[in-house]
């Protein structure tokens, strides 16, 4: 079948109904990547799906809770330039038995447990959060896009743009700057501030949830802020001062985000320091820290069936609630634990770690 050729604002994308083949990895039950910290053993999560940002390999991988690889499929050859280590995400069907997968800078893709690729999107500036929606429609960020361009986009099952949200269409100067707070920054994340100012990479939206037929939720980490806009395309709430937000969960009391928020140091006055911690936010406005530097560089949170939360952290996959428990935990098992150097197994390291985002797989 041809490709349906989308019109978005700033770069083309596709969706293709192709099937590609791709090899499929059997359990390997040798491969450990995780070590185990904590499991209570109460969790009803089988194992946890995720891109290899660990090994960096073109590959989903299906990680179960002793941190072993029991599954693998690696991408079609159409997709193995993409930037891996850019930005991705995953969803679990435990109905079909299937992945999908966003791989930055290339599109999302669907892969069966036997190995077969369907592509859904193809968009060169697709990055860091997708939904499936119920009614088939698929719902992305382009977290990396520059002023100008489409920041969100959603598609229906035909692959045609029902919706899409261009900040600088709503967003002034004085907006951005106001809450970008570049000042408030250590030097590293001034320098970054400074370029996105000019338009390069200018909201870093790194987040969307559709919660109604008429708003959306959008994380905005260069403006410290989380938006609820309207179809139209209108601001209908803002929640500032969220620094360095990533994925908000809006629950029945508030809203739930990650947060890395800079904070002066007495030791290195002209770097500052940078504290790490979930956020609970409730409708009167009053917050609440939790797990302050226990998780750094938090990418993904997600609501478990059961009330709890998934939470995946630059080096950790973890299940938290919010009274301050954890009833698992892993992380990236190092490969040099006397040294305490950087893990040289780590391929798609950064100073953030390299993990993004993880998906609990259920049977």
């Amino acid at each position: 079948m041809f490709p349906i050729r989308l019109n978005i604002s700033g770069s083309a994308a596709s969706l293709f109904a192709v099937l590609v083949l791709v090899f499929s990895g059997s359990a390997l039950s040798s491969e450990i990547l995780f070590t185990t910290v904590l499991d209570d053993g109460t969790s009803p999560t089988h194992s946890y799906a995720l891109a290899d940002t660990v090994t960096a390999q073109k590959r989903i991988i299906e990680v179960d809770r002793e941190g072993k690889v029991v599954w693998s499929a690696a991408l079609p050859d159409i997709a193995t330039k993409a930037k891996i280590c850019s930005g991705a995400d995953i969803e679990y069907s435990a109905d079909t038995d299937s992945f999908r997968v966003l791989i930055p800078y290339f599109g999302i893709l669907e892969i069966s447990r036997e190995g077969k690729a369907h592509i859904l999107v193809q968009d060169k500036q697709l990055s860091h959060d997708f939904d499936s929606l119920a009614d088939n429609t698929i719902l992305y960020t382009r977290g990396w896009a520059n002023k100008g361009m489409s920041e969100v986009v959603e598609i229906d099952a035909t692959g045609k743009v029902i919706w899409q949200w261009r900040g600088a269409d709503i967003i002034s100067d004085s907006f951005w700057e106001e809450n970008a707070q570049i000042s408030k920054w250590p030097p590293f994340w001034r320098q970054r501030l400074d370029r996105s100012k000019k338009g390069r990479d200018w909201l870093h939206i790194n987040g969307v949830t559709k919660i109604s037929e008429q708003l959306y939720m959008l994380s905005v980490l260069n403006l410290n802020s989380i938006l609820i806009v309207e179809k139209s395309g209108g601001i209908a709430a803002h929640y500032p001062n969220s620094f360095f937000v990533h994925d908000p969960v809006m629950l029945d009391s508030g809203l739930l985000y990650a947060e890395k928020r800079p904070e002066p140091d007495t030791d290195k006055p002209d770097v500052g320091k940078l504290v790490h911690h979930l956020t609970l936010r409730d409708k009167n406005g009053q917050l609440k820290r939790l797990y302050e530097n226990r998780f750094k560089s938090v990418r993904g949170i997600t609501k478990l069936e059961d009330g709890w939360f998934l939470i995946t952290s630059g080096r950790q996959i973890a299940e938290v609630d919010l009274y301050g428990n954890i009833r698992f935990l892993m992380e990236i098992a190092r490969t040099d634990r006397q040294s305490g150097e950087p893990e040289s197994n780590i391929k798609c390291d950064n100073p953030a770690g390299a993990l993004y985002k993880a998906a609990p797989v259920r049977y």
